[in-house]
């Protein structure tokens, strides 16, 4: 446990994810605000065509906002990021020596993982649950139910129309969680870079994950076989309302659990791989 704490004392205190989190935070914050002034302050019209439905503008669904399309621009780089590239950055000095030798083999790896992956869910969490807070504070207007509005109800029979039958907001919040999930999921998978591979700078050993992990997401994007397990796609509200395909609950367990058997396995092996430090 007193491990644990000090790995998430060092992302709290990482410049790098200072950076990251309060950029996010700023998008998160401003988006909806800044949907609300351009689009319906200065345009009546929309007003009237849309209304003010929270549901139509988190920014996770909100497709033609800026905010949306900087998330979505940056994803694989935000992943990347949230690891503070401190795995890194300790093995490039004596640090990781010294702290396997304080801490024991098992006991560093083990709490620079779990606090990996948990500080990277419980950020992306808390900034994607402000965004959701902001959104439902500018748009109030739970009952006005425009044709926009029909046309982001998910379809029937994706994983999206359960949580959607319980309450809009809980799809809202399902999202928040499944996105705060999925760049967890990644941040391990870069961690795990690291690891396994010796990188010459920095520049490389942010630049190739997020390379590697962009062609994996095309590569499931070129097959209708394969586009059901593209998790971008299942990232998406809009993909549950837009798209011709079912996206169903069993293709979103499947792709998460697909994720998380690649980052068990390379984990391992660097682990593994890193048996010589000491």
């Amino acid at each position: 446990m007193r491990e644990l704490t000090l790995e998430l004392k060092k992302l709290l205190r990482n410049r790098i994810i200072q950076i990251v989190c309060l950029g996010f935070l700023a998008v998160a914050v401003f988006d909806p605000l800044s949907v609300m002034y351009e689009d319906f302050d200065q345009n009546g019209m929309l007003l009237r065509d849309i209304g003010k439905n929270p549901f139509q503008f988190l920014l996770l669904t909100n497709s033609v906002s800026w905010g949306n399309q900087v998330y979505n621009t940056l994803f694989w780089v935000i992943a990347v990021l949230l690891t503070g590239m401190l795995f890194f950055q300790e093995q490039k000095s004596a640090a990781l020596t010294c702290q396997v030798v304080r801490m024991g083999h098992r006991r560093y790896f083990a709490s620079k993982i779990f606090a990996t992956g948990l500080f990277a869910f419980v950020s992306v969490f808390v900034i994607l649950c402000v965004n959701l807070l902001v959104t439902c504070l500018v748009f109030q207007e739970w009952h006005v139910f425009s044709s926009y509005y029909e046309y982001l109800i998910p379809r029937e029979g994706t994983f999206a129309a359960a949580l959607y039958q319980v309450s809009p907001l809980w799809m809202m919040v399902g999202y928040v969680v499944l996105n705060a999930a999925a760049l967890a999921l990644f941040a391990l998978f870069a961690l795990a870079m690291q690891m396994v591979f010796r990188f010459p700078n920095v520049y490389v050993a942010i630049v190739l994950p997020v390379v590697i992990l962009f062609l994996l997401s095309y590569y499931m994007d070129t097959s209708p076989e394969r586009f059901h397990y593209n998790i971008r796609m299942l990232l998406q509200p809009r993909a549950a309302s837009g798209l011709t395909e079912i996206l169903s609950a069993q293709d979103l367990a499947i792709t998460f659990g697909g994720w998380a058997v690649i980052d068990a396995i390379l984990l391992f092996l660097g682990v593994r791989r890193r048996r010589e430090v000491v």
